[in-house]
């Protein structure tokens, strides 16, 4: 049995999907609906559009000496997107997560230092969301 450890963290970035009443067919590694049916757009199976989750955070950690990857994914809340912060493993990963907290608006828990990147500490809005008004 081959033992593994993630012992580089790759890169970290969160996707702000548009509802759709189609899920998000892109997430999947296969086609899993081999035949194409769709179902109307106007029903929604019994979900609300508020109850559809539509900020994803994807994470890639990687160890070298086995040559594996794996890519995380985590469906987090629209009102209060938040996450366990990887710095206390991952120290590489403080970039990443204060980059996708000023862009995104994901909290970090436990992050030692979310101050922003590139915008003015006054700056209001997250510019990367679907929802940032644009004029």
């Amino acid at each position: 049995m081959m033992s593994w450890i993630a012992l580089f963290f790759d890169w970290l970035s969160v996707i702000d999907w548009m509802p759709s009443p189609y899920g998000r067919e892109l997430d999947a590694e296969q086609d899993l609906n081999p035949n194409k049916t769709r179902p109307s757009p106007n029903k929604w199976n019994g979900v609300t559009q508020e109850e559809i989750l539509v900020f994803q955070l994807i994470c890639r950690v990687y160890s070298i000496s086995n040559g594996i990857g794996i890519i995380v994914k985590a469906d987090l809340d629209n009102q209060s997107p938040r996450a366990l912060s990887l710095i206390p493993i991952y120290p590489g990963a403080n970039w990443h997560e204060r980059e996708a907290r000023e862009m995104f608006g994901v909290t970090f828990d436990e992050h030692p230092d979310l101050r922003n990147i590139y915008l003015p500490g006054d700056f209001e809005g997250h510019p990367l969301r679907k929802d940032y008004p644009l004029l």
